[in-house]
């Protein structure tokens, strides 16, 4: 199975992505910092260590699981390099060692962020200034790694799925936004 990233910016739609590709019958993976952060046991600000390390804990579990449905190709909602840039961000000083064993990726997926964003109460970000130098450092641990980095444009969730889709499935030809919208 090809796996795909999904990520970007707190609050850019990567859920409602991942959700539409699901509701098409792709295999998905949630968000695991995500989850962590409902539970209330774990917080990066509190100790960002101890929450990285569960992060690649379970995010190594989730692509085993996803691997393991089968099929041509599945979808992380955020992937193991996101947690190099959050380890970065909060200056964890011994990332966990499973995150220098590499990840095969076919592409990470950075979506352009919503014009609002959304505190929706699990988020860490205080706003739309954190979380772009938190996406930016997410960019550049993909970039560093070898994965490429596809931009998907601002559009509505069932666009960015078909545009995600398109290039997934080998069309790199996707130029602008009219084309996408054909497709839809």
């Amino acid at each position: 199975m090809k796996v795909f990233v999904v990520t970007g910016a707190s609050s850019s739609g990567k859920t409602t992505l991942i959700e539409h590709l699901r509701e098409r019958g792709f295999p998905v993976a949630h968000e695991v910092a995500r989850r962590i952060l409902a539970e209330g046991a774990l917080h990066p600000r509190k100790n960002p260590a101890a929450f990285q390390e569960e992060t690649v804990r379970r995010q190594l579990t989730e692509e085993e699981a996803l691997r393991a449905q089968g099929g041509e190709i599945g979808f992380l909602d955020r992937g193991l390099y996101d947690i190099a840039a959050f380890c970065k961000h909060f200056n964890v000083q011994n990332p966990p060692a499973a995150l220098e064993r590499g990840a095969d990726y076919g592409a990470a997926f950075i979506l352009e962020s919503l014009p609002q964003f959304e505190h929706d109460g699990v988020r860490i970000e205080s706003g739309t200034e954190e979380a772009t130098h938190i996406k930016n450092l997410i960019v550049d641990e993909y970039k560093k790694r070898g994965v490429p980095c596809v931009r998907v444009p601002l559009l509505p969730p069932a666009e960015r799925a078909e545009f995600v889709l398109q290039w997934a499935h080998g069309n790199r030809s996707i130029e602008n936004t009219e084309e996408i919208r054909r497709m839809a």
